[in-house]
């Protein structure tokens, strides 16, 4: 998920109490501690003081998210919306958790957006792919996944999985496997790698299999 990397500066969040900014600062020390119970408690206290504080909603909604805890995350980036509807994180973030939920359509309209708003992000890109992906939109699934993948070929959400099998549902299996192998050199320590491997001798076994092509 999309994060906030930079800290209250624009005119309204100046106008926070002190002591909400305070808060957030101790949530965001104590996250690079691993004290994840400590920020939660710290960001709970942020908005309880100040609840027009969209930073703070957004770091609970990714704390949230990642204990997949996704009906709290869906609420805590809502709440970062109604303070700032003009936000990019909660919204890119809020179109995650809505595939998390498997609500395609309201997510593809939200990744849609962030899309529009950030082009160049291939977490936007990535989400949209998945959005059509799972809704069995396989052309602009993959159209959304290569650019995700040019964006960034090690990216987080890992566009090569999907794009291989997008492959595999076209019988393109030396396709699949490219991406793949792709994924493999990226990402070598992964806990998906096994998996892949298989997946890349199960398809090598598949395509052994196919009767030779007739001779001219």
């Amino acid at each position: 998920l999309s994060q906030d990397d930079e800290h209250l500066v624009s005119a309204s969040r100046l106008a926070l109490p002190s002591e909400a900014k305070n808060q957030y600062l101790k949530a965001m020390a104590q996250l690079e501690k691993d004290d994840v119970q400590g920020a939660i408690a710290s960001l709970q206290r942020a908005v309880e003081i100040a609840p027009g504080f969209p930073e703070a909603w957004n770091h609970l909604g990714t704390i949230a998210y990642t204990t997949r805890r996704y009906g709290d995350a869906e609420r805590y980036f809502r709440k970062a919306l109604e303070q700032d509807p003009d936000a990019y994180d909660p919204l890119v973030n809020l179109g995650g958790t809505l595939i998390a939920l498997q609500r395609l359509e309201e997510s593809l309209a939200l990744n849609q957006r962030a899309v529009r708003l950030k082009p160049d992000d291939p977490l936007a890109r990535s989400q949209l792919g998945m959005s059509y992906y799972y809704l069995e939109q396989y052309a602009p699934a993959e159209e959304q996944l290569k650019l995700a993948k040019a964006l960034d070929p090690g990216h987080f959400t890992f566009p090569q999985l999907l794009l291989a099998s997008i492959c595999m549902r076209r019988n393109d299996r030396s396709g699949a496997i490219r991406e793949l192998e792709g994924f493999l050199e990226l990402h070598p320590d992964s806990e998906r790698v096994p998996r892949v491997r298989a997946q890349i001798e199960g398809l090598r076994e598949e395509m052994k299999a196919l009767p030779s092509p007739p001779r001219p």
